[in-house]
């Protein structure tokens, strides 16, 4: 029997440093961009509806993480995006 889907799956997550290095989860090592698609596909059991957050440094290049969400749309994965704390609106307000 298939197992349902839930809200609380976890995503996954991929990280661009301030150096424009990719990371995928807790892992310490980069990942070249080319082998990012193929090792998420992986990690979500090839499920392309996994919801997948692309975390930035700052200081990170726009166009860096725009390639990285672009590659992550062109390979399948329909839920990319960036994770957004509604708290920082809040505290951006407070601070009038």
């Amino acid at each position: 029997a298939a197992q349902m889907r839930t809200g609380k799956e976890r995503p996954l997550v991929v990280t661009v440093d301030k150096a424009g290095k990719v990371y995928v989860g807790l892992e310490d090592t980069p990942v070249e961009l080319k082998d990012l698609a193929p090792m998420l596909k992986a990690l979500a059991e090839n499920n392309l509806e996994k919801r997948v957050y692309v975390r930035a440094d700052e200081a990170v290049n726009y166009g860096a993480v725009v390639t990285v969400l672009a590659l992550l749309q062109s390979s399948g994965f329909t839920n990319a995006g960036l994770p957004v704390d509604p708290n920082s609106a809040k505290r951006i307000l407070q601070e009038k």
